[in-house]
C-alpha cells in the first residue's frame, strides 16, 4: 500500500507524530511534580517509556492481538496508580489525560471506526474510574485558595467541594478533548480512506481504458492480417501457380526463359512467406493458443536455424502469467532476438524470464559487436520494445557499448492470481 497509496501513510504518520507529541509532553510534566514537597511517584515515568517503546510493534493483522495490545496498554498507565498507595489527584491530571490521549490515538491506528470508539469509550471509563477513587490532602490545595482581602469577611470552601469541582472540571475537558480528538482523526482518516478509494477508481479506469484501447487495436490489426491474407496473399500464391504451370509447359531449349522463370518463382515464394509472417506478427494472438514456454522454445529454435547458436534459456515462472504479459513478453522476445539476428553478429545469447514479489523480469545478453545507445537513431526495434513495455506499467532497461555486446532487461509487474 505504500507504493499505491502515499497520501494515506502520510496521514498515519500525522498520527504517529500527534501520539509521539503527547508522550513527550508527559514526561515533563511527571519531572516538574518531582519539585513539590511531597514528591509523588516516578513511576508514571516509567509507563510513559513503556508505552513509548510499545509504538514499536503495533500489530497490523488480527484482532485478537489489537485488543490484547490495547489492554496492555490500559495496564501500564494503570501500574504507577495501583502501587501507589495514595493517589493523588493533581499529578495524575499532569500525566493521565496525555497518556490516555496517546492510547486513543494509538488505537486509531489500528481499529475500524467500531473499535475506535470502543478503545475511546474504554479509555473513558478507566480515566473515570481513577478520577473517582483519587483524593486531594489538604497539603495539596495550599496556593491554590487565594487569601481574603483584608477585613474582607468570607465563608471557607470546604475542601470536599475544591476536590469535587477539580474532578467535574477534569472529566468535562477530558471528555471535550477526546471527542475533538475522536472527530479530528475520524475525519482524516475518512479522508484518506476517499482518497484511496479514488485512486484505486482512477486506476481501475486507466486500466479498463487501456484494455479497450488494446482491444480496438487488435481489432484493427486482425482486420489488417485478412485483408492482407485475402488480397495479397492469394494473388501471391495464384502467381507461384502459374509461374509452376508456366516451368511445365515450357520447352527446354528455352534456359534462359527458365532462369527468370525459376527467379520469380523464388521471389513469389519469398514474398509469400514473407505476408505469412507479416500476418502472424499482425494477429491478436502469437502465441496461437501455446503456453509461453512453448512458444519461447520454438523462438529459440528458430534463432538457431538462422544463425547456427542455440541461445542458454533459464525459465522459472511460479505461476501462469496474464494474456497481455505473455504476448508482451513474446513480441518483445522476437524483436530482441531479430536485432541479434540482424546486427549483433554475436556468437553466444542468454534469456532468462523469472517472476518475484508479483513482478516478471525478462533479460535478454548476447556477447555481439554492441552499439552506443545515443548514437541509435534508426532502432524501431528498441522503441517498439520499449513502448511493449510501458503500456503495460513496466520498466525498459537498455546496457550497450561498441565491443561489449547488449543487455536488455525489462520488467513488468501483474496481480498475483488468488
Amino acid at each position: 500500500m505504500s507504493q499505491l497509496y502515499p497520501l494515506a501513510n502520510q496521514r498515519l504518520r500525522l498520527l504517529v507524530y500527534l501520539e509521539w507529541i503527547l508522550l513527550a509532553c508527559t514526561v515533563p510534566t511527571i519531572l516538574l511534580s518531582q519539585l513539590h514537597p511531597w514528591r509523588p511517584s516516578i513511576m508514571p515515568l516509567f509507563s510513559t517509556i513503556a508505552l513509548a517503546l510499545l509504538g514499536w510493534a503495533v500489530p497490523k493483522q488480527r484482532s485478537l492481538h489489537k485488543l490484547l495490545y490495547t489492554l496492555l496498554e490500559l495496564v501500564i498507565i494503570l501500574l504507577p496508580i495501583l502501587l501507589d498507595q495514595r493517589l493523588r489527584l493533581l499529578p495524575l491530571l499532569g500525566f493521565l489525560p496525555l497518556l490516555c490521549f496517546a492510547v486513543v490515538v494509538r488505537g486509531c491506528r489500528m481499529f475500524s471506526l467500531k473499535g475506535r470508539l470502543a478503545v475511546a469509550g474504554t479509555t473513558l471509563l478507566v480515566f473515570f474510574t481513577i478520577l473517582l477513587t483519587s483524593s486531594v490532602f489538604p497539603k495539596d490545595l495550599e496556593g491554590m485558595l487565594r487569601p481574603p482581602p483584608n477585613g474582607a469577611v468570607v465563608m471557607p470552601v470546604p475542601p470536599e467541594i475544591i476536590h469535587l469541582g477539580l474532578k467535574l472540571n477534569s472529566a468535562i475537558t477530558f471528555m471535550l478533548g477526546l471527542a475533538f480528538a475522536l472527530l479530528l482523526i475520524n475525519a482524516l482518516l475518512a479522508e484518506s480512506q476517499s482518497r484511496e478509494q479514488l485512486w484505486l477508481a482512477h486506476d481501475q479506469l486507466r486500466q479498463y481504458a487501456r484494455r479497450i484501447e488494446d482491444q480496438a487495436t487488435l481489432q484493427e490489426r486482425n482486420r489488417i492480417a485478412r485483408e492482407i491474407h485475402d488480397s495479397l496473399g492469394h494473388l501471391l500464391t495464384a502467381q507461384s501457380i502459374q509461374l509452376e504451370n508456366a516451368l511445365l509447359f515450357l520447352p527446354k531449349d528455352q534456359e534462359k526463359t527458365r532462369q527468370f522463370l525459376d527467379a520469380a518463382k523464388q521471389l513469389a515464394a519469398q514474398s509469400l512467406k514473407g505476408v505469412r509472417q507479416s500476418v502472424a506478427m499482425l494477429r491478436s494472438d502469437p502465441l496461437q493458443g501455446q503456453s509461453l514456454d512453448v512458444a519461447i522454445a520454438e523462438s529459440m529454435e528458430a534463432f538457431q536455424l538462422m544463425s547456427g547458436h542455440m541461445p542458454e534459456l533459464t525459465v522459472k515462472l511460479s505461476q501462469s502469467l496474464p494474456t497481455e504479459i505473455n504476448t508482451a513478453i513474446y513480441r518483445i522476445l522476437q524483436e530482441a532476438l531479430t536485432n541479434i539476428f540482424k546486427h549483433s553478429q554475436a556468437t553466444h545469447v542468454y534469456v532468462s524470464l523469472q517472476d518475484y514479489d508479483a513482478t516478471v523480469w525478462l533479460d535478454i545478453e548476447d556477447n555481439g559487436v554492441g552499439f552506443e545507445p545515443n548514437q541509435n537513431t534508426t532502432g524501431f526495434g528498441l522503441q517498439s520494445m520499449q513502448e511493449r513495455t510501458l503500456a503495460l506499467d513496466g520498466q525498459f532497461y537498455l546496457k550497450s557499448s561498441p565491443g561489449k555486446g547488449c543487455c536488455v532487461s525489462v520488467s513488468l509487474p501483474f496481480r498475483r492470481s488468488v
